[in-house]
């Protein structure tokens, strides 16, 4: 396949991201299309694999894993008469599925970055000089930059000389005065994160090492909602707010804690198998979404289901753009310990297509490695 079909696919997801969740695409339907598309094409493909190889081509754990979390977010989706809602977040998992039996060269990482990145900073500067974006919520905005910013640098990993790391940097605080009028505090946090990690200027180690450290990084926003909610009931409150309000106009937690807490006694009150409800709210943090609309079942299978796709990329670490990838998710994943996006009936894409580029990029070095050239 030509490298610039592939390039083109993924960047026709960064406008489906775009539209997700907002009146345009309740106007044209983008993201309905975009959905019914990789369902029919993943069916395709599944079928077609099926025939060649006279049995089902996923691992049986596999099949487990991601089959069970199927059945029970439906199951808890139809005994609580909410019906079919679980295909409009599910589906994302198929979009990685069909971006990992695409082959990506260090080439493909350029030109997808750079039009991530290039995209990310036009929706700054048309939202901060024109009206084309009045009305958007200023947090979807920057998350829509900050995580564009993140593929921007997946290819940038390797850059090892002083003037790079400079160039660098120079993108990034043009990037940050362009994202801090959204005031959003999370994005512009996460997106100096990134740029460290980028650098090396934190040991990649740290999120990369194989070990049960994924198990307890997957458990973040739980236990970003849990701590919240304990340093919210305590004497410490009335400073935190008091300095917030005068730094950013708003209280430090901004109600998340009252929110949290509520998730928390809603989930306790459907324990098993949750609500079967996304739409119950926003919640602010991944972890809330899933417990409250599927239960801590549910939720431990879709812990299940990221940790599988994250660990396949152990073997192939050596790599910067699988690096790249790995971090950049992580990135994301701990922002949406605050913010939404993640689990929704509207999803963020930009974070599963993350995905799907990590095991591409895998799927490409397999077949290097076996002599093959997919470029």
């Amino acid at each position: 396949m030509r490298n610039w079909f592939r390039i083109a696919i993924v960047f026709l997801l960064w406008i489906v991201h775009l539209f997700t969740g907002t009146g345009l695409d309740t106007v044209y339907h983008v993201t309905q299309y975009t959905r019914w598309a990789v369902l029919a094409v993943s069916a395709a493909t599944l079928l077609a694999k099926t025939a060649q190889a006279r049995k089902l081509p996923v691992e049986r754990k596999r099949f487990l894993i991601f089959g069970g979390m199927v059945v029970l977010f439906f199951a808890s989706s139809i005994i609580h008469s909410v019906g079919g809602q679980p295909v409009h977040y599910l589906w994302v998992f198929l979009l990685v599925y069909l971006l990992s039996q695409l082959s990506f060269t260090e080439k493909d990482f350029f030109w997808i970055g750079l039009s991530y990145g290039t995209a990310g900073f036009v929706v700054l500067l048309l939202f901060s000089q024109s009206r084309v974006f009045s009305g958007w919520n200023e947090n979807s905005i920057a998350m829509i930059s900050v995580f564009s910013f993140l593929v921007l640098l997946i290819p940038l990993y390797k850059e090892r000389s002083r003037w790079s790391k400079v160039r660098i940097v120079v993108l990034t605080v043009l990037f940050a005065v362009f994202v801090n009028p959204t005031n959003s505090r999370a994005s512009i946090l996460f997106l100096a994160v990134g740029v460290i990690f980028a650098l090396g200027f934190v040991k990649r180690t740290l999120i990369i090492k194989q070990g049960k450290r994924l198990t307890f990084y997957l458990m973040i926003p739980l236990l970003v909602a849990t701590i919240t909610i304990i340093i919210s009931r305590s004497g410490v409150m009335t400073s935190l707010d008091a300095w917030s309000l005068l730094r950013f106009g708003k209280p430090f937690f901004n109600g998340r804690d009252e929110l949290w807490t509520n998730g928390l006694e809603l989930f306790l009150r459907h324990f098993f198998i949750g609500t079967g409800n996304l739409t119950v709210t926003n919640w602010h943090n991944s972890a809330i979404s899933v417990l409250v609309a599927y239960g801590v079942l549910g939720f431990i299978l879709w812990l299940a289901s990221i940790h599988d796709i994250l660990s396949r990329a152990y073997p192939f670490m050596t790599d910067y753009i699988v690096q790249g990838c790995f971090i950049g998710f992580i990135i994301i994943y701990f922002q949406q310990s605050l913010e939404l996006g993640l689990v929704s009936s509207s999803p963020s894409l930009i974070p599963y297509v993350m995905l799907g580029l990590m095991l591409g990029r895998i799927r490409y070095l397999k077949s290097r490695n076996e002599g093959h050239d997919e470029a």
